[in-house]
């Protein structure tokens, strides 16, 4: 994406568009280590699934001092009968049980109608969980979820780096 500084992740996704072959699509974000077994999962589940952490507050204490840090940080994700029905929202009270983790795998046939739904939103600077939750609130898309418990981290500044390389020993 050319025009990335202008723009977001979700519209380098939508450039792909004519490298997609006829086959699911599996997105991951660039910033986070995590277990090659939850690509293994989410590979076996048809239709669009995200796997979601369910372990995600013991890796934001270590990133965070504080709750209130923590909570300035993650984004509140409402589950409901095996599916996704909130996501990328700003947490207001009660911290989440689950948390997003940067990765979805998204039907061949969704990616489709997500674009076309993209086009319409006219929105180059949305992101990925903004388009997510909107393309769940105009039910557009439905995205199943998985809990997941393998180890996961994000990093998004020098101390998380700092203390994946420190620990990643303990993940293996």
């Amino acid at each position: 994406n050319n025009n990335y500084l202008n723009t977001n992740m979700v519209e380098s996704l939508m450039l792909t568009k004519s490298k997609i072959k006829k086959a699911d699509l599996i997105v991951v974000y660039g910033d986070i280590f995590f277990d090659k077994k939850i690509i293994e999962k989410i590979s076996k589940i048809r239709g669009n699934v995200i796997p979601i952490n369910s372990h995600w507050l013991k890796s934001w204490k270590k990133r965070y001092k504080t709750i209130k840090s923590v909570k300035n940080d993650a984004e509140d994700l409402i589950v409901s009968k095996g599916k996704i029905k909130s996501i990328g929202n700003k947490i207001k009270k009660k911290l989440p049980k689950f948390q997003y983790m940067g990765i979805i795998k998204l039907s061949h046939k969704s990616f489709y109608k997500l674009q076309k739904f993209y086009k319409i939103l006219n929105n180059k600077k949305i992101s990925l969980t903004e388009f997510i939750n909107e393309t769940i609130k105009s039910k557009t898309a439905q995205y199943k979820y998985i809990a997941i418990k393998n180890y996961w981290y994000e990093v998004d500044n020098e101390n998380d780096l700092k203390y994946l390389r420190k620990n990643i020993k303990n993940l293996f």
